[in-house]
């Protein structure tokens, strides 16, 4: 019971229905406690299934029954992610010394405008410069 593993071919509701003709053969006494066929269950699938079935944590077999279908149909719809064939390089061309040191200075510059303002409206705000009535 515990090694039962789904076949290549064979599909989800044809497992469920192995699993539970196997289930039901063991003498309830002996069953596994409802957790532990649970997990043995999600262990039936592939890596990916096994890892979704059990993140979805079912509380009864026929939930984990459920899930595993919808999780398979999920897989088929969207593919397996394409492989990624090596990263292309873009050539990337630098740039002259002179156009960084025209930049520098652009820079500067801003700076000390952002300073010139932002003292100026100190000044308004703090009604600094204004003749009083």
């Amino acid at each position: 019971f515990e090694n039962i593993k789904k076949n290549p071919n064979e599909s989800i509701h044809d497992l469920n229905t192995r699993f539970n003709k196997t289930l039901n053969r063991i003498p309830i006494i002996l069953r596994p406690s409802d957790v532990s066929y649970l997990i043995i269950y999600s262990d039936a699938f592939d890596k990916k299934v096994a890892y979704y079935s059990k993140d979805k944590n079912p509380t009864t077999l026929r939930q984990a029954f459920t899930m595993a279908l919808q999780i398979k149909n999920n897989i088929k719809a969207f593919g397996k992610p394409p492989k990624r064939e090596g990263i292309k390089l873009i050539n990337v061309e630098k740039p002259h010394s002179s156009k960084v040191v025209d930049l520098e200075e652009v820079v500067k510059k801003l700076a000390g405008v952002v300073k010139e303002i932002s003292y100026k409206l100190a000044i308004a705000e703090n009604g600094i410069g204004q003749g009083s009535q």
